[in-house]
């Protein structure tokens, strides 16, 4: 336990005394957000100690598809600087909406009505451009489906460290996943890329890339039975998570925690599915 306890000192400081945080913590409930755009200081306040204690934090909010109010919010919790997808505008919002298989959006899975597995945003990005933020607010729900799940990976990486030390280790290696490169009509629009699972950034904050695709990754195979350990971690720790259907107005702002999707069925016509999305480079403040 010793070098277990060592080991993770190395990647989340401060470690005992979060780890008697997170047992009093209570699992996270919606904030009122009377003003996306201009929250109050105590708004602001309470969103960042929910964050701080589960990773993310749920906000009910007037129903809009205003989405410079909910970058505003987020701007507002330090969160300025936008990872550009190959999908949508640049320094903008992504609009996740009705699925298409005639837009370029068509080509991922993300944006598809298929169910998605546990994941961070932008695990295939290089180490210098990690994704330790996103924020998601729902401006029109699915018809039916489309259930979220969030699950703290400080949570999951404890577990691992208490059952399976020696797993955290291999998933720390550089090249514990491999994401080919991603390429279209010939054009290379990403590299091959390898990244470990766990890291810690420049002030030792916890960065994870993790997918469950069996498509289109590729892992060490020394890092086949510690991949095991950490599904088994995400499930259990997943066992008392609530899954959640966002509501218009509502939305989910974390520190790039691990999530799913359950399959949907959208809407037609005007009243499609629609979402905005924004991931971040810069930690939560």
């Amino acid at each position: 336990m010793t070098d277990a306890i060592q080991l993770y000192s190395k990647i989340w400081p401060g470690l005992e005394h979060w780890r008697r945080q997170l047992e009093q913590s209570p699992r996270p409930q919606r904030l009122r957000v009377e003003d996306l755009s201009a929250p109050s200081t105590r708004v602001l306040a309470d969103l960042r100690t929910a964050i701080a204690s589960a990773g993310y934090c749920c906000y009910r909010g007037p129903s809009t598809s205003d989405a410079n109010a909910v970058l505003q919010l987020c701007q507002k919790l330090g969160l300025r600087t936008l990872d550009d997808t190959l999908v949508g505008a640049r320094g903008a919002l992504t609009v996740i909406g009705k699925p298409s298989t005639a837009s370029a959006a068509g080509a991922y899975r993300p944006y598809s009505a298929s169910a998605l597995g546990w994941h961070t945003d932008g695990y295939a990005n290089a180490a210098d451009a990690s994704v330790r933020a996103f924020a998601l607010h729902c401006v029109r729900p699915a018809t039916t489906g489309g259930a979220n799940q969030f699950v703290d990976p400080r949570r999951v990486l404890a577990r691992l460290v208490e059952a399976n030390p020696s797993a955290v280790k291999t998933l720390m290696r550089d090249d514990a996943l491999t994401i080919p490169a991603n390429v279209r009509g010939g054009a290379v629009l990403r590299a091959q890329r390898s990244v470990p699972v766990f890291a810690a950034d420049a002030d030792g904050y916890l960065i994870t890339r993790y997918t469950a695709r069996r498509k289109h990754v590729r892992w060490h195979p020394d890092v086949s039975a510690a991949r095991g350990a950490m599904m088994d971690a995400i499930a259990r720790e997943a066992e008392d998570v609530q899954a959640i259907v966002l509501a218009p107005g509502e939305g989910v702002i974390c520190a790039n925690v691990l999530h799913n999707r359950s399959e949907f069925v959208d809407h037609a016509g005007l009243d499609a599915r629609a979402y905005l999305r924004g991931r971040f480079f810069e930690r939560l403040e």
